[in-house]
């Protein structure tokens, strides 16, 4: 007998007590450029946030999310400390923290 996946509407809580997920676009899906900032996430999954759409602005092109609902696009999600984040926010001081759900590969929703 084989364990029955999550549907795929079921929200699967991955919580770690000190630790964040932190959905990543662009040079951020780099552990290159995080280490180079001193974050160094426990884990990184391929994922795809939902209900938003990836937008380019400015002359040189930066990438945001935007809300829209039904549309989605993919990008990492990095395990990070508590530390870690506050230095995210110091390093994307443009970029407020927002709430999504984002969907692993396997089709596990967090």
């Amino acid at each position: 007998m084989t364990a029955a996946k999550p549907a795929e509407t079921e929200k699967v809580i991955l919580e770690e007590e000190g630790y964040e997920w932190y959905f990543a676009i662009a040079s951020m899906m780099n552990p290159v450029s995080l280490n180079n900032h001193g974050i160094f996430p426990k884990d990184s999954l391929a994922a795809e946030v939902m209900d938003y759409e990836l937008i380019f602005y400015g002359p040189t092109g930066m990438a945001a999310a935007k809300p829209s609902l039904g549309k989605s696009f993919h990008g990492v999600l990095h395990k990070c400390t508590t530390e870690e984040m506050a230095e995210l926010d110091r390093v994307e001081i443009t970029v407020p923290r927002t709430k999504a759900t984002a969907k692993l590969y396997d089709g596990t929703l967090l």
